[in-house]
């Protein structure tokens, strides 16, 4: 396959991008500021299976579902680290509890925050089987001792310096102290794997030379990758349009009550097909 690039608008564009090369890793690293792990778009369009004939809707619906579907689809790994910074981490543990909450009528803020932390990684390791890890502050020069391939992923909402260029700014604008990408340059230097998802990218920031993301493609084309567009809208509000699909404010985003007629209403309002 030679050393590859792959780069989609929305995350799950990383994940159906696999699902089409003969390839299968035997370590995911994946760096992201959200724990991909949610069902309710999965069972969406599992509800509604025409809907997944239509691309736009598929990378929306599983937008959050990533991490889920990388782990059952590649059922052989070793390995499964997730790298979400320390800052990323509280507000996830925040976030978690308050779902939590939501569902059972308590939640966890009558501990610490750093226990509530131990107890979502404690959660995601034995129900997912997946490592979390703080980082930064772990150096991520700790994890590049592995045995056969290693799939780097990259949701760049993970990276401080490139909040603006991804989809996911106003959920992470808040993020300070997030992963560095020069960090991450170092670590695939070192560990050289064959393959690289790069995921939520503005499509204006692959349009901009000069861009953050522009030069660090380029820094990856300097150690021999290939870059390769996998699913990119033409444009940033093209993709701002499905995004609001997924609106907690809007209506489709109670996908339990919806109904196909509903949702064929709502994609004509919302301008999508």
């Amino acid at each position: 396959m030679g050393k590859k690039v792959i780069i989609s608008s929305f995350h799950s564009g990383s994940y159906f991008a696999l699902t089409k090369l003969d390839y299968s890793p035997d370590v995911i690293l994946s760096f992201d500021s959200h724990l991909d792990f949610g069902v309710g778009g999965v069972e969406f369009l599992n509800k509604f299976p025409k809907l997944k004939k239509k691309d736009g809707l598929k990378y929306t619906y599983t937008r959050n579902a990533v991490h889920l579907l990388m782990k059952k689809w590649f059922e052989g790994l070793s390995e499964f680290v997730i790298f979400h910074s320390e800052d990323a981490m509280k507000d996830t543990a925040t976030i978690s509890d308050i779902l939590f909450k939501e569902k059972v009528g308590r939640g966890f803020r009558q501990y610490p925050i750093q226990k509530r932390i131990e107890q979502l990684k404690d959660v995601h390791k034995k129900v997912w089987g997946v490592q979390i890890v703080e980082s930064p502050p772990t150096n991520l020069l700790e994890f590049t001792d592995f045995d056969g391939n290693v799939l780097i992923d990259i949701d760049i909402d993970y990276f401080s310096d490139m909040q603006t260029e991804c989809y996911s700014y106003e959920i992470t604008k808040s993020l300070i102290n997030g992963g560095k990408s020069d960090d991450v340059l170092l670590l695939i230097e070192k560990i050289k794997p064959e393959l690289i998802t790069i995921s939520e990218v503005k499509t204006s920031a692959l349009g901009n030379e000069s861009s953050k993301i522009n030069f660090f493609l380029k820094r990856l084309e300097g150690m021999g990758y290939e870059i390769e567009r996998f699913f990119v809208f033409n444009t940033d509000e093209e993709a701002t349009k499905y995004l609001q699909l997924v609106n907690p404010a809007n209506p489709i985003s109670d996908l339990k009550n919806l109904q196909e007629g509903d949702v064929e209403k709502i994609m004509r309002e919302f301008g999508v097909n």
